[in-house]
């Protein structure tokens, strides 16, 4: 633990220099300098801060690297995944080659971590989210490789009788552009996100609630997508209708029912007043829901919908005073 404690304060001091306004800040002299002052007993000067600069950029590096060697010595892999998780985000502007090195060590230990750790704490997680922020090819490899372990795995069947959630590997992407959509990188967000939003979950009308704040246009136009994606999928049930409904009618609340017709739901810390949208969105909301909602209930030894002839029912109930109010005659 002490030399765990000595790198950490090592790399605050490290990171401290890479990100100091002397080390970052660029000569701007010249710039503001007209042509004529650019006499001969200037450019030393210029060209030694270049000099003193590029200096401490290397020392960085050398100790940065030191530092990551130093890591290979602590017994807890969740340690190392995360002392070289941050010692290769620091080192990423000095050298990005070495910092992806770092990266890939990290997330190998971060495997070993998640395996072993019986805790809550997901290692690779923490790897992934400083990394989507700079490189994309690397965090979607590492992404792969998680899907590629789940389908390796014996299929949940908690998974496939809950329709509504997302598959453990997707929601690692879901995770990783939700914090990428905080700290306000929308379009970075959207590129992890995008291929798992043509399916209504939680988590996805989550992420498209959240977008929203930011970007209502970029929300409603996925929203839009997904109605259309729902309305082809032979799986969408009056389940799949409800979560629909909350994004334009009950953000981030979630009304779920069983073939009991018992309804679960899941309710935001604070109350989301309902968006304003265009009648052409919400209009589409209605047709895909009626579409879905009207088709042939199978016979109850085949039926594979999430919510039976009873959870149904309940939806139909729920929902009956929104097609009455506001879906157009």
């Amino acid at each position: 633990m002490p030399t765990f404690i000595k790198v950490v304060g090592l790399v605050t001091i490290t990171g401290a220099l890479l990100t100091s306004p002397s080390f970052a800040q660029k000569t701007t002299q010249s710039a503001k300098s007209p042509v004529a002052s650019t006499a001969a007993n200037e450019t030393p000067n210029i060209t030694e801060a270049e000099r003193l600069r590029n200096a401490r950029r290397q020392q960085a590096r050398s100790l940065l690297i030191s530092l990551a060697t130093e890591a290979r010595s602590f017994r807890g892999e969740g340690l190392r995944a995360r002392t070289l998780t941050r010692i290769a985000e620091l080192l990423w502007s000095v050298d990005n080659e070495q910092a992806r090195e770092l990266f890939r060590r990290a997330w190998e230990a971060a495997e070993v971590a998640d395996r072993d750790d019986k805790g809550d704490q997901n290692f690779r997680e923490q790897v992934l989210t400083p990394l989507g922020r700079l490189d994309r090819c690397l965090a979607e490899e590492f992404l792969q490789k998680m899907k590629e372990e789940q389908e390796r795995a014996p299929r949940s069947q908690d998974y496939d009788s809950n329709m509504w959630e997302l598959d453990q590997a997707a929601q690692h992407r879901l995770d990783l552009a939700k914090s990428l959509l905080r700290a306000g990188q929308i379009e970075q967000a959207l590129q992890f996100a995008d291929p798992i939003l043509n399916r209504a979950t939680i988590s996805t009308l989550d992420f498209l609630t959240d977008l929203r704040d930011q970007s209502a246009a970029e929300a409603d136009r996925r929203y839009g997508a997904l109605l259309t994606a729902s309305g082809n999928n032979v799986l969408s049930d009056a389940n799949t209708v409800s979560l629909l409904s909350s994004y334009l009618f009950s953000p981030q609340t979630y009304f779920v029912f069983n073939p009991g017709g018992t309804a679960s739901w899941a309710v935001p810390r604070v109350s989301l007043p309902a968006p304003n949208v265009t009648p052409q969105l919400r209009l589409a909301f209605f047709q895909t829901a009626a579409a879905i909602l009207s088709r042939p209930q199978p016979p109850p030894d085949q039926d594979q919908t999430t919510t039976g002839v009873a959870g149904k029912y309940m939806l139909l109930k729920r929902l009956l005073p929104l097609f009455d109010s506001l879906a157009p005659g």
